[in-house]
């Protein structure tokens, strides 16, 4: 028996024992051994790899991995898979078309910050909730205005897309010719003059850490 069959076999088995992590390690050897020459089995392999992702709470890393089985074989089983945990904006199926378009937007609007974010990424937990309740308050809007009623997928895609909103900066992201946003991530608000400086002293914020020049760079020009 060929190597990959018997690991996929054996991925199949821990399936059955719910134990997708096992059989995760097994299809990722199966994959790797089994020959571009063999679509078939590669579409089988892609098939239950989907599938411990999926159990694994990987769901959008598990439907890219059936759209790959279809590619592999046209005819192959993951066109059905990715068709039942698919929404019809390609990602992850929520309970609602409500939470579908809702998480559609959130995708296209916390992608746009990542790319203003060193390193594309977040942080901290309260900075996430912040842009999460942000990009919300931008959709309920959105939703409000009745925009969204009647429109095709696309449609709607094009639409959220046409949003524009105005992220704030931490400090320390701050550009020289652009305005600064004083914002404190960790209790998810702005810092105004008469905002208590985050330090501990009591002092107002400008007239504490906010006194720093604006003229600097990053912290590492302080040092």
């Amino acid at each position: 028996m060929d190597i990959w069959i018997r690991e996929l076999e054996k991925a199949k088995t821990m399936l059955r024992q719910h134990n997708p992590q096992k059989s995760l390690q097994s299809l990722e050897k199966a994959l790797s051994s089994c020959p571009p020459t063999k679509p078939k089995d590669l579409s089988r392999i892609l098939l239950y790899l989907g599938v411990a992702l999926q159990r694994l709470g990987q769901g959008e890393t598990a439907l890219k991995t059936w759209n790959v089985g279809c590619k592999v074989l046209k005819t192959s089983p993951s066109a059905k898979m990715y068709k039942r945990f698919s929404n019809e904006y390609g990602m992850v199926k929520q309970e609602t078309l409500e939470e579908d378009d809702w998480q559609a937007f959130l995708s296209i609007h916390r992608a746009r910050y990542l790319e203003r974010r060193p390193g594309g990424e977040i942080k901290s937990l309260p900075e996430r909730d912040m842009i999460e309740d942000l990009i919300r308050s931008y959709y309920r809007n959105l939703k409000k205005s009745g925009s969204i009623q009647g429109k095709t997928p696309a449609e709607k895609i094009s639409l959220f897309r046409s949003i524009r909103i105005v992220f704030p900066l931490p400090l320390y992201l701050q550009k020289e010719e652009s305005a600064p946003i004083a914002v404190d991530f960790r209790k998810k608000r702005r810092l105004s003059t008469d905002t208590t400086c985050w330090c501990g002293s009591g002092m107002p914020y400008q007239r504490c850490c906010g006194r720093i020049s604006r003229n600097t760079g990053s912290l590492s020009d302080l040092f």
